[in-house]
């Protein structure tokens, strides 16, 4: 709706257009997907700081800025009977959610999954003081001058099916996924952000 249009966040804005773009890339008319039992993963890791700058307050403010509700939206908009799931698990969000499709492809929950990744730092002046953050700018992973990370923007989408099934359909097949696994590190780490010394 209009209400809500102008109060959206740039976040959910793309994070929308990026779910249309990606099943059209797959080859997909969007239309096709009408009452599909296609399931919904959003990595929703952004900050929803966007709404403390609005200038007026509408009853649509929450849906427009909330990352929880972006998996509902294009199910609504589409007609899709699958399950609509918010993945935050911080860095790891994309691979925790692509792990989460691909299992529930498997066990046929779903016939088609679709996951998307999304992070835009709005107010890059704003800093996020933590024990993860790299003091000097600059991201220099497993090397000796490592002192943090740094924060990236991006938006992405990967349409998912079973391999036998996608090619039966003739489907636009631009990569195979032939292994994933997910864990936790328990307590082999020097802290929760850090990767195991141990293994």
């Amino acid at each position: 709706s209009y209400a809500e249009a102008i109060s959206m966040s740039p976040s959910q804005r793309q994070s929308l257009q990026v779910a249309y773009k990606t099943i059209e890339n797959a080859g997909y008319n969007p239309k096709e997907f009408d009452g599909k039992d296609v399931s919904i993963f959003i990595c929703g890791t952004w900050f929803p700081d966007y709404v403390s700058h609005a200038d007026e307050f509408n009853s649509l403010i929450d849906t427009g800025n909330a990352p929880e509700f972006l998996g509902s939206k294009v199910a609504r908009e589409l007609n899709l009977l699958g399950n609509c799931v918010l993945v935050n698990t911080a860095c790891s969000s994309s691979i925790a959610s692509m792990h989460m499709a691909i299992n529930e492809l498997i066990v046929e929950d779903c016939e088609i999954a679709l996951v998307i990744s999304s992070n835009l730092e709005l107010f890059p002046t704003i800093e996020y003081e933590s024990e993860t953050t790299s003091k000097t700018g600059n991201s220099t992973a497993f090397s000796d001058t490592a002192d943090g990370m740094v924060y990236g923007e991006a938006f992405c989408g990967i349409l998912l099916k079973v391999a036998d099934k996608a090619m039966a359909d003739n489907d636009n097949i631009q990569a195979l996924i032939t292994g994933w696994a997910s864990n936790n590190n328990g307590n082999l780490s020097s802290s929760i952000f850090a990767t195991d010394s141990k293994q």
